[in-house]
């Protein structure tokens, strides 16, 4: 498996303002039905955004460093035979290194 230096999260502008105060990305507070949380790599992050939030306006990108997730990382199979980055465990706000808001089109 190819070791990557970032890993990003995707959120709605209202998920991430309810996250930002929390101070950490809490696997319950991001989807209550998930054991784990997903994450994408930035060849990734397109075509995520594209089928997740093509109706979301405004979405928040966080940037993780992958140094300090890879105990609790799993690379497992999901869209198109891919394998994607999920975390089954929390994520503590210093592994973020940027966080973007941008509109969706």
């Amino acid at each position: 498996m190819k070791i990557y230096k970032y890993l990003f999260k995707i959120f709605s502008l209202d998920e991430w303002k309810t996250i930002k105060k929390k101070g950490e990305l809490k696997l319950k507070e991001t989807r209550s039905d998930q054991k784990f949380i997903h994450l994408c790599t930035e060849q990734q992050l397109q075509e995520t955004i594209e089928i997740h939030f093509k109706k979301i306006k405004k979405i928040i990108i966080v940037k993780l460093n992958f140094k300090g997730l890879e105990r609790k990382l799993r690379w497992e199979k999901s869209r198109n035979k891919d394998f994607f980055p999920h975390h089954y465990g929390n994520i503590s706000f210093k592994n973020i290194l940027d966080i973007k808001e941008i509109e969706n089109k």
